[in-house]
């Protein structure tokens, strides 16, 4: 008993921490869960996502909350991110069958421009390919109430590939101060029917 309690001084003095039984779970990947969320940059209007690292995964309908709430201070002082996208006034669903998907924003949901219909159907076909990842894309499409809203991509294919936002360049007394420190992401690329980058256009 005395050498023990030796023993457990000597780890503390030494500055390993002593623990009780650590209880088995699930095993760790080393990875959070993000959510990714489609946004549009305010310079040229272009879609670019960022991630929201939320501790679980949020599923379709999370993301969707996510991205009518609108980017974050950060993202937009940061990245120059805004939204053609807000709240709806009713709830909003969202509808499986088929491979097809639909998000129904409601009766008041009005008209939206064709850039918000494409921010929404890209959140929800990236948070689709999360939710079910051996399927193939879902053929996602925004009504209200029943009546569809077209948008500017021909499919959810045409999504932009996943990756960062590009930080924006700091500026001081108007002027631009060139590139921002923060690291810069490489250039959204389309993705093909399988969801693979395909060729950027040029």
């Amino acid at each position: 008993m005395l050498c023990a309690v030796a023993g457990l001084l000597c780890l503390a003095g030494c500055g390993i921490p002593t623990t009780g039984v650590v209880e088995a779970g699930e095993p760790g990947s080393g990875i959070r869960p993000a959510t990714t969320l489609y946004f549009v940059r305010a310079a040229d209007g272009s879609l670019a996502t960022v991630e929201r690292e939320e501790g679980v995964q949020l599923g379709t309908e999370g993301a969707l909350k996510l991205l009518f709430a609108g980017p974050g201070p950060m993202e937009e002082k940061f990245f120059g991110l805004t939204t053609l996208v807000g709240a709806p006034p009713s709830p909003f669903t969202v509808h499986r069958a088929k491979g097809r998907l639909t998000v129904d924003l409601g009766p008041d949901a009005g008209r939206l421009p064709p850039g918000a219909v494409d921010q929404i159907v890209c959140t929800a076909t990236t948070a689709e390919a999360v939710r079910t990842p051996a399927a193939a894309p879902p053929d996602v499409t925004v009504t209200a109430a029943g009546r569809p809203l077209p948008g500017s991509l021909p499919g959810p294919a045409a999504c932009p590939a996943v990756s960062s936002a590009t930080p924006v360049a700091p500026e001081q007394d108007g002027a631009n101060r060139g590139p921002s420190a923060l690291p810069v992401a490489v250039p959204h690329q389309p993705q093909t029917a399988d969801g693979t980058p395909g060729r950027q256009a040029r």
